[in-house]
């Protein structure tokens, strides 16, 4: 194997198994090889084995024209050593609270998680993040890094977990490998994006607030709001709108990126509870007489009243003067929900009559006045009356 240009493969076999060959370089020209130090001017490869034992190093060389040579060029003993132990590991969000149980995330919002090693390793520790089958096609956009811990250094390492918005409400596995090990395991429990709010209930007439504002913007991201519908709202922009419907409505709020991205979509319900108050005849009475008026509320009750009287009854009697009406205040016990109603009664005020007395002229004789007699003294006037002097 002197020829000028020829080159030679290096690799190894266990004694146990000559035919079996595992290469670790190829293509070494000759010139290269020093026999008094085999492979001594050749790159070094890296392999291992599982047991200890004789291995032999050998050279292999195949030409166009040549038949395959194989040849011994030296022998050794390989000695399987014990790995160095690796350092437990702790997992912590990014306040450093520890994490003892799976960790809640909302699709579209992403977390921090640190790895902390309770020593330093020994040498370089890499460490390979990914998760379950099953759950790969709902995380797409997770960012998954491959974390080294430095030897001799016992810094943590904190890295993003970041759900795409479209993630399936479900509880998902993670792991860490080393190698072909398992070193740790954790789940993430994903749930709907809650940045809507709990429904809420209002009586008629009242104002509440909407949202959560606890969806955490990524850095150099801005999030959008949108309110539908925009009938009662402040501000139909804004992630944390006053609500004041006059009926119960249900508000869905979508969340984009800058980038026009879909984040999250959630919905509220604000419920409204309303006294209803049927309206009945308007009672009519004359100036003086009393009538009993009454309120009749539609709802759940049961019902107080207060009037403005002071009584505390769905009726009360009145004898109202001309133009008044009565206020009540009826609450719904059941919700505590009032409402102030206006009962008005018409009072028609009697004719304004004037009555004048016609007395007639008449002349009386004084029965004092001597000589004079009533029936001597009269005289006749026209239309037959008689006229007493």
């Amino acid at each position: 194997m002197n020829r000028t240009g020829q080159a030679v493969n290096f690799g190894y076999v266990p004694t146990s198994n000559p035919q079996q060959v595992t290469f670790i370089s190829q293509g070494v020209p000759l010139a290269d090889i020093h026999y008094e130090d085999p492979g001594a001017a050749v790159e070094s490869d890296t392999f291992s084995v599982t047991a200890d034992g004789n291995y032999w190093v050998a050279a292999e060389h195949g030409g166009a024209n040549l038949s395959d040579v194989f040849a011994r060029l030296d022998n050794f003993m390989v000695e399987a050593l014990q790995e160095a132990p690796m350092p437990s590991l702790s997992l912590t969000d990014n306040d450093g609270n520890p994490i003892t149980s799976g960790i809640e995330a909302e699709p579209g919002t992403p977390f921090m998680l640190c790895l902390s090693p309770d020593s330093a390793p020994a040498e370089n520790m890499d460490l390979e993040l990914s998760i379950d089958g099953d759950g790969s096609p709902h995380f797409s956009d997770f960012t998954t890094t491959p974390l080294t811990f430095l030897a001799g250094t016992a810094d943590s390492i904190c890295f993003e977990l970041s759900p795409a918005s479209d993630t399936t409400t479900g509880t998902y596995t993670f792991k860490f490998e080393h190698g072909n090990d398992i070193v740790m395991e954790f789940q993430v429990v994903v749930e709907p994006c809650s940045v809507a709010g709990p429904d809420q209930t209002i009586c008629a007439g009242e104002s509440v607030q909407l949202g959560t504002g606890n969806l955490t913007e990524p850095t150099g991201v801005d999030y959008c709001y949108v309110w539908e519908p925009s009938t009662g709202l402040d501000n139909p922009g804004s992630s944390m709108p006053n609500a004041s419907p006059l009926e119960t409505t249900a508000y869905t709020v979508y969340v984009t990126s800058s980038e026009g991205d879909v984040i999250c979509v959630d919905e509220v319900t604000v419920f409204v509870n309303q006294i209803e108050i049927q309206n009945g005849t308007i009672p009519e009475i004359c100036a003086g007489e009393m009538v009993t008026i009454s309120v009749n509320p539609i709802g759940q009750g049961p019902f107080s009243y207060t009037w403005e009287t002071g009584e505390n009854t769905a009726s009360i009697d009145v004898s109202p003067e001309f133009g008044k009406s009565y206020l009540v205040a009826i609450t719904d016990e059941s919700t505590s929900c009032s409402k102030i109603k206006e009962v008005q009664v018409t009072v028609y005020q009697g004719p304004n009559i004037d009555i004048v007395s016609v007395y007639p002229s008449i002349c009386v004789p004084d029965p004092n006045l001597p000589g004079l007699q009533p029936e001597e003294s009269g005289r006749v006037l026209e239309g037959g009356l008689q006229e007493l002097v």
